[in-house]
């Protein structure tokens, strides 16, 4: 399950982007994590056209979907790789979405429920965000073009209603994705581009950037005798 909101969080980091609407969306977030303690990571993304940046914890994802172009910042490491985009919806299926009569308030707006039926994940969506109708319809296309729940949704309750909050039933303990503020604003081409001090992941593993000589083995002292 934990795999599944990952992949709904590339949420928030994969995209079908509009070119036809000219300014971006920054939204921030915040997922916490149940168990075994309540752990909160806050979540920054951004969209502009075919392009999305979502920055969480030490990694930033970047999305390209006019090339299929996947890259993973490590900022630590000042390191990244570059993949493809995975097939849509990575093979996940939902049920039907379904409405209930559950309100509530997520930050300042007022929200209601609905249910998705196959993993009882509770969505909160509100119809007031402050924001125009082409940002609402970027936003939602956008997450609806990699993500099963994102689409399912999107077909039942429209384009320009959006998802406050995301909570994912799981047997080690829920995990829930809140949608803190979200805004209009122009992003920067520079927000999508690999910095210039960075390098190239190492293929055959984690890039440490530990690169001092090692002392020889016992082996290799025998073979140099």
């Amino acid at each position: 399950m934990k795999k599944y909101f990952v992949c709904a969080l590339a949420i928030l980091a994969t995209a079908w982007g509009s070119p036809s609407f000219a300014t971006g969306i920054e939204m921030e977030a915040e997922v916490v994590l149940e168990s075994p303690q309540a752990i909160k990571i806050p979540v920054k993304t951004v969209i502009q056209g075919t392009k999305v940046r979502s920055d969480m914890g030490d990694t930033s994802t970047i999305v390209n979907s006019a090339n299929g172009e996947v890259t993973v910042l490590v900022h630590p490491q000042k390191s990244f790789a570059i993949t493809k985009k995975e097939e849509n919806g990575s093979g996940q299926k939902t049920g039907t979405i379904e409405r209930t009569s559950k309100k509530s308030t997520v930050s300042g707006y007022s929200c209601e429920e609905f249910l998705e039926t196959g993993s009882g994940t509770s969505i909160w969506v509100t119809e007031d965000a402050r924001v125009s109708p082409e940002a609402r319809t970027l936003l939602m296309d956008t997450q609806a073009g990699d993500d099963p729940l994102w689409a399912a949704l999107r077909n039942a309750i429209g384009a320009t209603a959006i998802p406050m909050r995301i909570v994912i039933a799981s047997k080690d303990g829920n995990i829930q994705w809140t949608l803190l503020s979200l805004k209009e604003r122009e992003i920067e081409e520079s927000e999508f581009v690999i910095p210039a001090s960075y390098a190239p992941m190492q293929e055959s593993g984690e890039d440490t950037g530990d690169n001092r000589e090692k002392a020889p083995t016992k082996k290799q002292k025998k073979e140099k005798k």
